[in-house]
C-alpha cells in the first residue's frame, strides 16, 4: 500500500522536528538557535494547518505522539 509509506514518512518526519525543539530546550540558546526554533515550530504549525484543510486526522499521522513518548 503506497499511502502507507507516506503516512509513515509524515510520522517519522514529524517525530524527527519535534526531537529537535526538544534537543534545542536544554542547550543554550543563542540567537541562531532561537531562529532555528522558530523555523521548526512554523513548520509544524503549517503541517497541522494544511492537515486540518486537508481534513487528515492528525492522529493518523502521528502529530501528537511526540508528546506521549517522551519521558520528561
Amino acid at each position: 500500500m503506497e499511502h502507507e509509506k507516506y503516512r509513515h514518512y509524515l510520522r517519522d518526519l514529524i517525530y524527527l522536528i519535534h526531537e529537535n525543539i526538544q534537543e534545542m530546550k536544554t542547550e543554550k540558546n543563542n540567537d541562531f538557535e532561537l531562529g532555528l526554533k522558530c523555523g521548526y515550530e512554523q513548520i509544524l504549525e503549517t503541517i497541522k494547518s494544511q492537515s486540518i484543510a486537508f481534513e487528515i486526522d492528525l492522529e493518523e499521522i502521528g502529530f501528537n505522539d511526540y508528546e506521549n513518548n517522551v519521558s520528561r
